[in-house]
């Protein structure tokens, strides 16, 4: 288990430990904080998380039907809902504005 920071809507940031699992029971309007580096790469543990987050996100059939064959055949609408799942967990700079405002 290792110690990811979290951050909420005022700003204020805490470490907790996360498992995999256990990303989606975070506290509500609390967020995990991943970094980028300059060619907007997610990277450290906290990147390690979002993709297995977005793992599971995407194994789910109710979240993406299982009959497409291909990520480029997932209709947009079905991506958006992908997108819009990670957003309530993860914090970026890239949509920390989208998230606060």
């Amino acid at each position: 288990m290792l110690c990811h920071h979290l951050i909420d809507e005022q700003g204020n940031t805490k470490k907790i430990q996360l498992t995999k699992p256990s990303v989606f029971a975070i506290p509500h309007r609390e967020y995990i904080v991943i970094p980028f580096d300059s060619q907007l790469w997610a990277y450290g543990e906290a990147a390690t998380l979002l993709s297995s987050a977005c793992g599971c996100i995407a194994m789910d059939s109710k979240t993406i039907p299982i009959n497409f064959d291909s990520w480029s055949n997932v209709p947009k609408s079905y991506k958006d809902g992908c997108f819009n799942i990670v957003k309530v967990y993860a914090y970026t700079k890239l949509f920390s504005l989208a998230l606060f405002n």
